[in-house]
């Protein structure tokens, strides 16, 4: 399977703004839903904008259904995450695009689609926030 890898290091500056910019899609590997890339970087504590394409592109798009990014609140899934909610949530509908901004401190993190069974099916990756 190939990994991919989207690093934002120094973020993207505009007059004003030290906001960074990422990109992710959501692609099908055989029978698994993925992002790509599964493997994001970006720096800490500035403005991040994400845009999640989900745009119907040929058989190895995920486009043709629903998804999110998401990255929860607290570590594990749990009571806490359930009443504080996620940190980052992002819903893309099927054939379209959404963009979503945070700002985390460093760390690594775990993100994954909330649609049901599409985390368990592979849709994870990991960013890292240095």
């Amino acid at each position: 399977m190939l990994a991919g890898c989207a690093i934002l290091s120094p973020p993207n500056r505009h007059p004003g703004s030290t906001q960074g910019e990422l990109r992710v899609r959501s692609v099908i590997r055989r029978a698994e839903f993925a992002y790509e890339p599964i493997v994001l970087v970006t720096a800490a504590d500035v403005p991040v904008r994400l845009t999640f394409d989900n745009h119907v592109d040929g058989p190895m798009s995920g486009g043709g259904v629903p998804h999110t990014f998401t990255i929860d609140a607290w570590p594990r899934v749990g009571w806490l995450t359930r009443i504080l909610g996620h940190t980052v949530d992002i819903p893309v509908r099927a054939n379209d695009e959404a963009d979503g901004e945070f700002q985390l401190p460093p760390g690594s993190y775990e993100f994954y689609c909330t649609v049901f069974s599409h985390r368990e099916a592979g849709m994870v990756g990991t960013l890292t926030v240095e």
